[in-house]
């Protein structure tokens, strides 16, 4: 069990962060430090609820990271002005957390609300804070990279005691329950599907099936089956690309299908309970949850009751789970809240809309666009059955602002590529056709030498050009400012 804090521990752990701070500091200049921070988050959320002794340390840590991330994220990023879709989602978070003030218990209910306030802005600024294609790139490299680790990190529970896993029939690796197994590893897996697809480098293609294939595992093994949902749903958009490449779509499914035969041909007695439930299409789990639930947004459907809680697990009080977040939201803001959700939610559905059909023209951000749909979409339908995607301190809160904003991060992109094309290509032209060194019509017909030369492969009319898709993966100095308006 997790005990308090000492006085020794303390000091430790706060020298730690001051050599943490400066070390973010100096590798800044390499790497996107909001990303880097998102992914130290994401990996201390699992240790967080683990049984293990510095799980008391991770939960704070996990609550400063947080905090850290929204504050150097809107510094950094210098994005002061939010897109329609994580706009309207923030307005609906704020009025989640002010719900608070009329339930029964207001403090406490603050104070839970306060920290999912804050994990939506740490999404939402994390996403904004990548400052063009190849950062954004990166950022996924590094997501994946943090996947891998927490793959380690749970498979070494089960080498190091198999016999655990028969105990139970889920696998729980150190203490984490199944359920947040799933719901810690299917947004993961989707990132390494995105990776494993797209990224032109053979060794992080390497890294990510493997995570990929880690996590999978640890999902059927724990027999989560929304974490598999959502895995399935977001791998399986972002992989709509590919179907114009039926040899690469092929020989992923030949894979998958490869890697699940033998998840099955492994599979000991001690989880048969945990795969066979994989198959079961019934919610008896939730079933008392789901009807107390209905009783309580009758009770007041109209602006609910600002926060459920129940006071068996901590006397004074924690978040009562309804096992679905839009369940969740009608019983804690009633109709008020499904509404404004509402309006959020079609906003968002809009922008999707618009990248998905500008990026059928234009294809450069092709990929990216399906990997934030892909992802927002899957934790979306997670969301009908947890309710942990609206829950302070977790993966799956900190992914879905974060793809929410993400899909207005593209459209910007993409909004400042057409404005940049169309600048280029009117200029100064008079009508004669021609351009000098300097981009003025000089009257001759042709283009000059150095024009032709600097715009090989660079044009925004040639995206799939070999030279202009290395390019999205080039070192950024993040010391300097190296993009559009200083994104």
């Amino acid at each position: 069990m997790p005990q308090e804090l000492d006085t020794s521990t303390i000091a430790i752990l706060l020298f730690l962060g001051v050599l943490a701070h400066v070390g973010l500091v100096a590798i800044s200049k390499f790497i996107n430090p909001v990303t880097l921070l998102a992914a130290v988050f994401m990996l201390l959320s699992p240790l967080a609820v683990a049984e293990i002794t510095g799980q008391v340390a991770a939960k704070w840590a996990r609550v400063y990271l947080t905090l850290l991330i929204f504050v150097l994220g809107l510094f950094y990023s210098k994005h002061y002005k939010l897109g329609p879709a994580f706009g309207t989602f923030l307005v609906f978070a704020g009025m989640y957390f002010f719900a608070g003030v009329y339930s029964d218990l207001m403090f406490q209910a603050i104070k839970f609300k306060g920290l999912y306030i804050a994990l939506v802005l740490a999404g939402g600024f994390t996403a904004y804070s990548f400052r063009d294609e190849a950062d954004l790139r990166r950022g996924i490299r590094v997501f994946v990279a943090t996947g891998a680790l927490i793959a380690v990190i749970m498979l070494t529970d089960f080498v190091k005691n198999p016999a655990a896993i028969s105990s139970v029939g889920r696998f729980e690796p150190w203490g984490i329950i199944a359920t947040r197994v799933g719901a810690i590893c299917g947004p993961l897996g989707i990132t390494c599907a995105f990776c494993a697809l797209y990224d032109p480098v053979k060794m992080w293609k390497i890294i990510a099936y493997s995570a990929g294939g880690a996590l999978c595992l640890c999902i059927i093994y724990s027999g989560s089956r929304g974490g598999l949902f959502m895995a399935g749903i977001g791998c399986f958009i972002i992989g709509l690309p590919v179907i114009k490449r039926p040899f690469l779509a092929g020989s992923v499914l030949v894979g998958a299908l490869l890697a699940l035969w033998v998840v099955t041909t492994l599979s000991s007695a001690g989880t048969e309970e945990a795969t066979s439930r994989l198959t079961e299409v019934n919610f008896d789990s939730r079933a008392d949850k789901w009807v107390y639930g209905r009783e309580l947004f009758a009770d007041k459907f109209m602006f609910g009751h600002g926060w459920v809680y129940e006071t068996d697990k901590r006397e004074t009080g924690t978040t009562a789970n309804m096992h679905s977040m839009y369940l969740q939201i009608a019983v804690e803001m009633g109709v008020f809240g499904l509404i404004i959700f509402g309006v959020s939610f079609a906003t968002l559905m809009a922008r999707m809309a618009w990248v998905l059909k500008t990026v059928r023209v234009d294809r450069r951000y092709n990929e990216l666009a399906y990997y934030a749909v892909g992802l927002c979409i899957a934790v979306f339908c997670y969301g009908i059955v947890e309710s942990a995607v609206i829950t302070g301190g977790t993966i799956v809160g900190l992914l879905l602002p974060f793809s929410i904003a993400l899909v207005d991060r593209i459209s910007e992109f993409i909004r400042e590529d057409q404005a940049w094309a169309l600048a280029y290509d009117d200029g100064y032209d008079d009508g004669s056709g021609g351009w000098d060194h300097e981009g003025h019509d000089d009257g001759d017909d042709s283009w000059d030498h150095e024009h032709n030369a600097d715009d090989e492969g660079h044009h925004h009319g040639d995206h799939e050009s070999p030279g202009y898709h290395d390019a999205r993966w080039e070192t950024h100095d993040y010391a300097e400012e190296g993009s559009v308006d200083g994104h």
